[in-house]
């Protein structure tokens, strides 16, 4: 008798797919979708590039905008940054009331459902009021990423991760030792992206060839300051002064303000002829081929998919010690790395790298064998699925979301009305700590009396 397939239901807060993470869910639809002893649905908060990307894929796709018509989607439920905290509280609490109306509109015939964020808890609340399995797949620290605070505090909203999770993904080692002491009761299972799909294996272009005219640098990722082209600017007012013929080619979606603040910086440092702003490139492997070294400045990853993408290609990599980047690169290896914002540093190591030919030769052959046998979209997909087909057939206990799903309400009360009187992140920041020990302890005291 033919087994049923596994029927998943897949949940995003973002209906782009202009970021890491966008990406890289698009990545593990490509993986999912083809198989035949699977049944992939996604939620997507509204019309955009995933949702046409997954339905080409042949999923079945619900749009909460229409499916729960005059609701406005708010993607940041129980953190951000902005002073109006309250608002967004407010914002969380009147989602949580639309998951409800999600379910009656798409029915709860599946087997296990999937989260793809860190910001909004819709998929887990889902899955909890459906008697689900859940699982959660985490792909950054919001206050290392993006400056961001749990309204209740990390300790209590991992808490919350915790019990509505089968288990929890993260896409790096450094991200499971950064999160898995909050979750001790739930397997934390680091999975790799999987940026590289067939066409990576194709050898890369030659490229340019050290020697023929300036150095070329390259910085592929958004532009903020937390990606750290700011430091790479400084770095080639070093280079030059000490007369290397070098550009610096930044490409990627830019931050306005941040932008014209590298140009000022360039000005003033006389190197604004040799900054390249290139603007967003939808081909990663032809910008780092134009160029003969790649600069990986963020001063924190959760992961590195860039850094990825530039192994692949064959270049020798510089790249900051921040969050994951060492976990990726082998300081001496598959690159160099130097101190997060030391832009001396930086200029040292490119200079190394311009006058040895060898090393470049040596980093660059082993780092695409690196990338290509650990970060794999093939590999990141059976990987993915056989935590969703667990969580699916772990019959031998009631799921922690089954048992949760009739106290959604005291939950829900938990993240939002109990901070109804904090005024402001900025007091909030202040009272973290003590808010945080509160809710532990209470959230501890109920999760023991209803878990199985």
């Amino acid at each position: 008798m033919k087994n049923s397939p596994l029927r998943v239901l897949l949940f995003s807060h973002s209906a782009t797919l202009t970021h890491g993470g966008g990406r890289s869910f698009s990545e593990l639809l490509a993986e999912l979708c083809p198989q035949a002893d699977i049944e992939v649905s996604v939620v997507v908060p509204e019309c955009g590039p995933l949702e046409q990307s997954a339905k080409h894929l042949g999923a079945a796709v619900f749009n909460f905008s229409e499916l729960v018509p005059n609701v406005e989607f708010s993607e940041l439920w129980w953190c951000g940054s902005s002073l109006d905290a309250s608002r967004r509280i407010w914002d969380g609490q009147r989602m949580i009331d639309c998951v409800g109306r999600l379910a009656d509109a798409i029915g709860c015939t599946f087997d296990v459902v999937y989260s793809n964020t860190s910001v909004c808890p819709w998929g887990a609340f889902f899955a909890a009021k459906a008697g689900l399995p859940h699982v959660w797949h985490l792909r950054e620290l919001v206050d290392r990423d993006f400056g961001w605070m749990f309204y209740a505090g990390k300790q209590f909203t991992y808490a919350v991760v915790e019990s509505l999770s089968e288990e929890v993904i993260v896409n790096s080692d450094f991200l499971a030792a950064a999160v898995a002491p909050y979750m001790p009761n739930c397997s934390v299972v680091p999975i790799p992206n999987g940026p590289l799909a067939e066409g990576w294996l194709e050898d890369p272009p030659s490229g340019v060839i050290v020697g023929d005219g300036p150095l070329k640098l390259a910085l592929v990722g958004r532009m903020n300051p937390h990606k750290g082209q700011l430091d790479a600017v400084v770095a080639l007012a070093h280079l030059r002064n000490r007369h290397i013929d070098c550009e610096l080619h930044l490409f990627g979606e830019a931050d306005r303000e941040y932008e014209r603040l590298l140009i000022r910086r360039s000005r003033r440092l006389g190197i604004s002829d040799a900054v390249k702003f290139r603007g967003i490139s939808d081909d990663p492997r032809s910008a780092f081929c134009e160029c003969h070294i790649a600069l990986v400045c963020s001063h924190f990853e959760a992961f590195g998919r860039v850094t990825v993408e530039a192994m692949a290609t064959a270049r020798p990599i510089v790249a900051a010690d921040g969050g994951a980047t060492g976990d990726l690169i082998d300081n001496e290896e598959t690159g160099l790395l130097y101190d997060v914002g030391d832009s001396v540093a930086l200029a040292d190591c490119v200079q190394r790298l311009s006058n040895d030919p060898e090393l470049r030769s040596k980093l660059a052959t082993k780092a695409r064998e690196e990338a290509l046998g650990r970060y794999s979209r093939a590999k990141y997909g059976r990987s993915v699925e056989d935590v969703l087909r667990r969580a699916a057939t772990n019959k031998a206990r009631k799921t922690c979301a089954q048992v949760l799903g009739a106290h959604l309400d005291l939950v829900a009360d938990w993240i939002y009305r109990s901070i109804e009187h904090q005024a402001t992140i900025e007091r909030m920041k202040v009272l973290e700590r003590t808010w945080s020990e509160f809710f532990s302890k209470v959230a501890g005291r109920i999760l023991r009396g209803i878990r199985p």
